[in-house]
């Protein structure tokens, strides 16, 4: 193996590492505001992408093949989680924001976050989203 299928390997281990001590900390955290919740998803979606790319890479060192359930349910996890990572790290923004006193009326905060979540559930939901390039053998 090369020097940076290691590096990969090291990367995508402590990013996944990482992301569950942040959602354990979040987690035991008495008092959850808004900004605490959004930034569980965040490190959700984050947890998603390292999972999914370690183990995409651990397949590909494990087989000479690897099965294609196996390589379709890492192209899962790995869209999942960078389908949602601009709209709940704009929302992470929007709360952060709000913690600060800089709100947006709640009617033009509902409508922002709605236009920030709407290409990523299109994306989830529609006939060209993830349904139709997963689901054809």
């Amino acid at each position: 193996m090369s020097a940076l299928t290691y590096i990969r390997l090291i990367g995508f281990t402590a990013g996944t590492l990482l992301m569950l001590f942040w959602m354990v900390v979040i987690l035991g955290y008495r008092r959850q505001r808004n900004f605490e919740r959004v930034f569980f998803f965040l490190c959700l979606a984050l947890f998603f992408f390292y999972a999914g790319s370690l183990l995409a890479l651990n397949a590909q060192i494990f087989y000479s093949l690897p099965p294609q359930s196996l390589n379709t349910f890492a192209a899962v996890l790995i869209g999942v989680g960078l389908t949602f990572l601009p709209p709940v790290l704009f929302h992470m923004h929007v709360e952060f924001a709000a913690t600060r006193g800089l709100t947006l009326s709640s009617g033009r905060k509902g409508f922002a976050l709605g236009l920030a979540y709407l290409p990523a559930f299109y994306v989830l939901f529609s006939d060209c989203g993830f349904a139709r390039a997963f689901a054809c053998p």
